[in-house]
């Protein structure tokens, strides 16, 4: 048997402790996809503990309403506004995203406050664009609250993102059916007959195969999921 000098021996051992530390130690580039209206009013204020807790983690958010394909690494992690169809990413649901419908302070004081259904027949009202890639599974269904045969009111204003309603609501155009998480601490924001509920969203944490046992996507999905468990939409 052929005995190494100690100072041999102790140079293996660090080297095989950076191996272990590579692999478990969370390091690297991480690209995180999600949609324009979570990204930038929810995620990004929230990425800086994330950031603070995992110093050698470089983040790259792209807000993006069309996602992006992570099985050819275009993006490491997906937050998704529905269920996934690949069957090769991993995916865990994430929240339920409940909607409702909102106007600013300004213009219900201008055009006065629904008490109830019939009442929306005096409003104005802004909608998902043509083509918008709405999360929403039935993006008209608060132009069709209260109205018979399946009508649906006529919008003023279509806009194709829901961060673009938030931001023509709260200028007073009209009133929007928006999800809740994007209105928390936005000001100018009244919910309208709060009982009264749009669809449900789900929202999905998705990520390849390939990055199952990346020590980054793993310390993201905790501390993601962290951050929820503190906040209910």
């Amino acid at each position: 048997m052929v005995a190494f000098p100690l100072s041999i021996n102790l140079s293996i051992n660090d080297f095989e402790k950076k191996l272990i530390d590579k692999k478990t130690k969370p390091t690297g580039k991480l690209t995180i996809n999600t949609t324009v209206g979570f990204g930038s009013t929810w995620l990004t204020p929230r990425i800086q503990e994330f950031m603070k807790l995992n110093p050698e983690i470089e983040v790259e958010l792209i807000f993006d309403d069309k996602e992006l394909d992570l099985s050819t690494r275009q993006a490491d992690i997906g937050i998704f506004m529905r269920r996934p169809k690949q069957l090769n990413y991993i995916q865990k649901k994430l929240i339920d995203i409940n909607y409702h419908i909102y106007g600013s302070t300004n213009y219900l004081e201008q055009y006065g406050h629904p008490k109830n259904l019939s009442d929306l027949n005096k409003h104005k009202f802004i909608a998902y664009g043509r083509g918008a890639p709405s999360p929403v599974f039935n993006p008209d269904w608060a132009l069709k609250l209260g109205m018979k045969d399946n009508k649906k009111r006529k919008s003023c204003m279509k806009v194709n993102s829901v961060y673009g309603l938030l931001l023509a609501v709260q200028s007073g155009v009209g009133l929007a059916a928006l999800p809740d998480y994007l209105t928390v601490n936005q000001p100018n924001i009244v919910k309208i007959l709060p009982n009264v509920e749009g669809p449900i969203t789900e929202a999905h944490f998705v990520y390849p195969q390939s990055m199952k046992n990346v020590a980054r996507v793993q310390a993201f999905r905790n501390f993601l999921y962290s951050k929820i468990s503190e906040w209910k939409f």
